[in-house]
């Protein structure tokens, strides 16, 4: 899933870009449509259908939240996703006004900045296999906020509003992954309900963050100020993955392997490449 967002920045957006740069807004929003359109019709013929499980009653996945744990995690993942949104969100502004490039540079830009998504995301699938997923996370949320603090100063620069602007979109997609794997490892009969409110975290932490970024643009008169509540943020996220890290059990903090992973073992691949439940 991670690597797919990554790969649809890396072509989509600058495709984007180009087109709406030349032929409008509105040819955008039709060949989006399309593709939707045609996303429609590829799942309801070709997905095939998936046999119904027997989830645990609610009151056992509520029984999830009385630990402070998963508060922890969800909001490192919503002020992570605050930190990188309230940056990400005005990166156009910030490289025509502070960086100085051309509104027609703007779409190749991105697409740099969709391959560091897609390098962050392959490197941490890659690292996945010797480092826990929450030491993967913390290195990447500390990434992410030096990221958005020297963005602060140094956007100003051609060179290095570019580098920083790889570096903060490939650690956040670096950093999605193991997440997203602590989500389900941290919730053992809560899945579902822990996977739903990560999303709400998600999408509350981007709501906040491109929100706080917005008002420092107002009242600073400056694209480049964004990246200060984003670092606050940041900050925030890397404190509470730090909590979370320091309570987790030490058999977590191991690398997680079929061997040693409830989550992991309770899963394995058919012979035809599917993965199923126990």
């Amino acid at each position: 899933m991670v690597l797919g967002q990554s790969a649809a920045t890396m072509v989509g957006v600058p495709l984007a870009t180009f087109i709406a740069l030349w032929y409008g807004w509105r040819a955008v929003f039709l060949i989006v449509a399309a593709v939707a359109c045609c996303m429609l019709a590829a799942v309801f013929f070709l997905l095939p259908p998936v046999p119904s499980r027997n989830m645990p009653n609610l009151r056992h996945q509520l029984a999830y939240l009385k630990s402070f744990r998963p508060w922890f995690l969800l909001a490192s993942l919503g002020l992570g996703c605050g930190g990188f949104f309230g940056y990400y969100a005005f990166i156009e502004p910030i490289l025509e006004t502070n960086a100085g490039f051309p509104r027609s540079d703007i779409y190749w830009l991105i697409g740099l900045a969709g391959t560091g998504m897609v390098v962050g995301n392959a490197i941490s699938a890659f690292l996945a296999k010797y480092v826990s997923t929450i030491a993967l996370s913390t290195y990447a949320q500390l990434v992410m906020l030096i990221g958005t603090a020297l963005a602060v100063f140094l956007s100003g620069n051609p060179i290095f509003a570019v580098l920083l602007m790889i570096l903060i979109a490939g650690a956040n997609f670096f950093l999605a992954g193991p997440e997203q794997a602590l989500l389900i490892k941290d919730a053992p009969g809560s899945e579902l309900l822990s996977t739903s409110l990560g999303q709400f975290a998600f999408n509350s932490g981007n709501v906040i963050g491109t929100s706080l970024g917005s008002i420092f643009i107002h009242y600073m008169d400056s694209p480049i100020f964004c990246a200060i509540p984003a670092t606050g943020l940041n900050i925030l996220g890397l404190i509470t993955l730090i909590v979370f890290w320091n309570s987790a059990p030490k058999k977590e903090i191991a690398v997680e392997t079929p061997d040693n992973s409830p989550a992991l073992s309770a899963m394995h691949t058919t012979g035809n490449g599917t993965t199923t439940t126990k």
